[in-house]
């Protein structure tokens, strides 16, 4: 437990997923996914790991969520690209994927 919230990705996630969480605490979680969960496994040749699609979601439902701003969601982004440089593209896709979603 870090800061009263569980570590692990499935409740981080679920957090994240759940329009009801406060800013702050969305992004308590989101910087706790990237702390803890932050380097997705290497790619397999072309394809992305599995578990690429677990962040996928989270981004997209960060993207999404009534209570994110632009600062939350640039810094996930950013630090998810440091951490994760192969699969640069992919991300960036899936961050425009969650905005469009949002209507923005």
């Amino acid at each position: 437990m870090e800061n009263g919230l569980k570590t692990d990705l499935e409740s981080l996630a679920a957090l994240i997923k759940n329009p009801a969480t406060p800013q702050r605490e969305l992004e308590e979680a989101a910087r706790l996914v990237l702390k803890y969960h932050g380097v997705i496994h290497p790619k397999m040749g072309l394809r992305v790991h599995p578990d690429f699609y677990i962040f996928r979601t989270l981004m997209v439902a960060l993207c999404r969520h009534p209570n994110t701003n632009k600062d939350i969601i640039i810094e996930f982004d950013k630090e998810l690209n440091r951490l994760n440089p192969d699969y640069k593209k992919e991300i960036n896709e899936a961050i425009t994927k969650g905005l469009n979603a949002r209507g923005a």
